[in-house]
């Protein structure tokens, strides 16, 4: 099994971990200080889990996640399933075959979490559209998994799927239920505030005003990092959805061609697949997996797609290019993983021989499909096969020692068993917190004093190699170098 990878597994099971030491359920703690940028509830369910162990293992996070990730899968399954989707198994092939949603099912992030809440307002939202008797019970219910969405990752988990279900309203002529979705958010509203009040009088109001103001709508509208074009989502689908997402534009192209949005099925995946690219496409702070939920949403639209074209057949056009993208993708790949990325991995035998396996298959795929020979069944499960040893097991693998820092934690130890403290410049790297179970001692680009002040008392300082100044490295023997993450650290010792 894989270690906690940096930043973020490391910087959650840190969190959850300090959480656990201080019994402090509502307010999480970074480095014995309350940590402002997340809402508790992904770390609550994190010290669950662990909650038969004295600490918060390295599987925690992780199986936060991949539980997320099944519920995501057994909802996406519902709505198919309330659309009247025969082949149901459909569903999940493609989920578990899309490469984005692979990852983020094993990686100890929040946003897993947060996908399964949006899947589970949309379910119970639509559910609420078609049922002609107004239930109060699910808009109580609804509203509680807003919430929860909230207390996972902030209203970002919310406001796009209500936008969504009242464009929908408008589409099915039933605009009247705007006001029962008003009395969700409210219910959803009461929650929050209560969550938040009980937080400020537990260690001040300064965490709640910063989860409120700081963290959303200066997040969403100012944001300080992760700048990128209005265009960057209609980029990166193309890798992360790879290969399902060069089925889903034919789908879309007949969907305008065959007005299959007068089809209930079609109309709602895709308001919400829409309204979650516009909404995150407008903030100029984005990551790739802040759209994380519209993936299972393509996979029930693809579904339905290929359920059509399993009856009607598949567009001779569109077969051609795609069977070409699927079959030559693999074989192009091997030269160029071969030159670009080998330093990822510590055996070349192990790419190359990923890469024959994908040429093979890849080949397969693309003379089966010219020759029509298979259905589509078999033809997902190769799919997947291709993405699982081609892409996630030996990359997964080979990130390791990337991503988790064992060489300068197997330095340091010796040293920290003796009581030697060890300070990290000029930013935190919770993953030396994590792995060396202690806080670490943080000097910023204007603690230069202080940092060689507690390096001449014979502690040790963690710098990044480009930060470094002049005058701490004139002082100090390096007894480490080497990568954490994408930076390279020195390890140092007063002379």
């Amino acid at each position: 099994m894989r270690g906690v990878w940096a930043p973020d597994e490391a910087r959650y099971s840190r969190v959850a971990y300090e959480m656990k030491e201080k019994q402090s359920f509502l307010i999480p703690y970074l480095n014995g200080e309350i940590y402002r940028e997340k809402p508790p509830l992904f770390f609550d369910l994190a010290i669950l889990i662990s909650i038969f162990d004295k600490t918060v293992p390295h599987y925690s996070v992780k199986l936060v996640s991949l539980i997320s990730s099944l519920a995501v899968i057994f909802l996406s399954i519902l709505i198919a399933k309330k659309f009247g989707l025969r082949k149901i198994i459909l569903v999940p092939l493609i989920l578990i075959g899309t490469p984005k949603f692979l990852w983020q099912a094993q990686f100890g992030q929040i946003d897993m979490l947060l996908c399964a809440f949006v899947l589970l307002q949309f379910f119970i939202g639509i559910s609420i559209i078609e049922k002609k008797d107004r239930s109060y019970i699910k808009l109580i219910i609804l509203g509680f998994t807003s919430f929860l969405a909230i207390a996972s990752k902030g209203p970002a988990g919310v406001l796009p799927v209500y936008i969504a279900l009242i464009i929908c309203l408008i589409f099915v002529k039933r605009p009247h239920l705007t006001l029962d979705f008003g009395g969700s958010i409210l219910v959803a509203l009461a929650f929050t505030a209560i969550w938040l009040y009980f937080s400020g009088l537990s260690a001040g109001f300064d965490y709640p005003k910063s989860l409120i103001f700081k963290q959303t709508f200066t997040r969403y509208l100012e944001p300080w990092h992760h700048y990128a074009p209005f265009y960057y989502y209609f980029q990166v689908v193309w890798a992360d959805g790879f290969p399902f997402i060069f089925l889903f534009v034919p789908a879309i192209i007949q969907t305008f061609k065959e007005r299959w949005l007068k089809e209930k099925q079609f109309l709602y995946t895709f308001i919400l697949i829409v309204v979650y690219l516009l909404f995150f496409s407008a903030s100029s702070g984005k990551r790739s997996v802040y759209i994380l939920p519209i993936y299972p949403l393509i996979a029930i639209y693809l579904s339905f797609a290929i359920e059509k074209w399993m009856v009607c057949g598949f567009p001779k056009k569109y077969l051609a290019i795609f069977s070409s993208i699927i079959g030559l993708i693999p074989i192009i790949s091997v030269p160029f993983l071969l030159k670009k990325i080998n330093y990822i991995f510590s055996d070349e035998i192990v790419i190359l021989l990923c890469g024959i396996i994908s040429f093979i298959i890849g080949i397969t795929i693309f003379l089966y499909y010219l020759l029509k020979k298979i259905e589509f069944y078999p033809q997902i499960l190769t799919i997947f096969s291709l993405l699982l040893m081609f892409s996630a097991l030996p990359t997964v693998h080979s990130l390791d020692n990337v991503k988790v820092p064992y060489d300068v934690v197997s330095s340091v130890k010796p040293f920290t068993k003796c009581g030697i403290k060890v300070g990290v410049f000029p930013n935190l790297l919770p993953s030396i917190n994590y792995y060396l179970e202690s806080n670490t001692e943080v000097f910023k680009n204007q603690d230069i004093e202080s940092a060689k002040t507690f390096l001449t008392k014979g502690n040790l300082l963690l710098a990044k190699e480009k930060d470094a100044p002049k005058s701490i490295k004139s002082i100090s023997t390096i007894i480490w170098q080497g990568a954490i993450g994408d930076d390279t650290y020195l390890l140092l010792a007063s002379k």
